[in-house]
């Protein structure tokens, strides 16, 4: 019996081997096409377009803070409140079913919950620039809602911004408005480079407003260089090895393949002080800690748009 015993503990030792080889090779792989992000390699003048508040921390808090560092003018542009989230409007009330007047404070509330985190960025509330269209409500805008004739009613119980700080008050909901103010806040800032949500994201408000977004850029040919960032894919990130020693994976081996990743190495300073902006989400941070904070890595991801 001890032969037998021998040849299949060698078996299984060279599958194990064989495993272990070929995870390697493709680890490689997976690193071999993941760029360095240069800021050098930018323009002077950097748009990020934001759905919701907290996007911006988790998906660029280290770009605002190395690109302010760098000389850069930042922007950001934040298409919605996040005034539709049913579980923060829940709790913010303490009612299981939130009425109309309560997303609307809660979309207050996130205003200020984004202020505070930007500021810990280092941006002034100056360059955050609000337009309040409605949150979980992007897709329809770009898909149903795209004229006058058929406004679109969000949570708050509004079809038009109900929200003094914002760039347009009283623009109704519609995707040809959110498209008229867009252009008005590019053509203003005039950016060099823009970035976005990526179309690939599973989330509805975030796919729709990189499909405004890269719309808008392309109609009125405005030349930037383009970069989507991801926030929401299945089975990514991975919470489990989240924390500021782990480094923020390229996600899913079809995207891998196929997308040009560039990551930007964040220093110890840039993650805290990423950490310490997204716990002024505390309305997103009493629901969902371990998503959010599987973002705070020694890196963040980008894809370099090739028009």
């Amino acid at each position: 019996m001890i032969q037998p015993i021998k040849t299949c503990t060698l078996t299984i030792l060279t599958l194990l081997f064989f495993f272990q080889s070929a995870y390697a090779s493709v680890v490689k792989d997976e690193q071999s096409i993941v760029h360095e992000m240069k800021l050098e390699s930018m323009g002077k003048r950097i748009l990020i377009v934001v759905p919701h508040p907290d996007d911006e921390t988790l998906a660029t808090g280290g770009l605002i803070q190395r690109a302010l560092q760098s000389g850069k003018k930042v922007r950001l542009l934040m298409l919605t409140n996040g005034d539709g989230f049913r579980l923060a409007a829940a709790n913010l009330s303490g009612t299981p079913s939130p009425r109309p007047e309560h997303y609307k404070l809660l979309g207050e509330q996130r205003q200020t919950e984004l202020l505070r985190a930007t500021a810990k960025l280092g941006l002034s509330k100056n360059q955050v620039r609000f337009l309040g269209f409605p949150d979980a409500g992007l897709h329809l805008l770009w898909r149903e809602y795209w004229n006058e004739d058929t406004k679109l009613c969000s949570r708050t119980g509004h079809t038009e911004c109900p929200y003094d700080i914002s760039v347009a008050a009283k623009a109704p909901y519609t995707g040809q408005q959110l498209v008229k103010l867009m252009v008005a806040e590019i053509s203003r800032f005039r950016p060099t480079d823009v970035f976005y949500p990526d179309t690939e994201d599973s989330h509805n408000d975030h796919w729709a407003a990189g499909a405004f977004t890269r719309y808008v850029l392309r109609k009125h040919k405005h030349k930037v260089q383009e970069w989507s960032y991801l926030v929401h894919y299945p089975d990514w990130p991975h919470s489990q090895t989240c924390g500021s020693a782990s480094v923020l994976p390229v996600p899913g081996k079809d995207r891998m393949w196929s997308t040009n990743w560039h990551s930007l190495r964040l220093s110890e300073t840039e993650v805290s002080v990423k950490a310490l902006a997204l716990d002024e989400h505390r309305s997103q941070m009493q629901i969902m800690p371990d998503f959010l904070r599987s973002f705070i890595r020694t890196n963040e991801l980008y894809k370099k748009i090739e028009c």
